[in-house]
């Protein structure tokens, strides 16, 4: 589970509410939009990488991108 204040940080978070609330409501937009939200973090990477400079560290804002896709997956079947 992505936690709360990485949704809030992406505009996904909703005051007042759990992860669980907002997932169930929107579901597999949920997921969709988080990634598009998160969409810039790889560019920055390799971005970063072309100017011959060190990258941040994303590895945890990219395991939640991979979580996001599993869960797209998962529950598209």
């Amino acid at each position: 589970m992505i936690p709360m204040n990485i949704l809030i940080k992406y505009q996904m978070g909703f005051e007042g509410e759990t992860p669980e609330d907002v997932k169930e409501r929107y579901g597999l937009d949920f997921w969709r939009v988080f990634l598009l939200q998160t969409d810039h973090i790889p560019n920055k990477i390799m971005e970063a990488q072309a100017l011959g400079e060190t990258p941040e560290d994303y590895t945890e804002i990219l395991n939640y991108r991979q979580f996001a896709r599993d869960e797209i997956n998962r529950l598209s079947k």
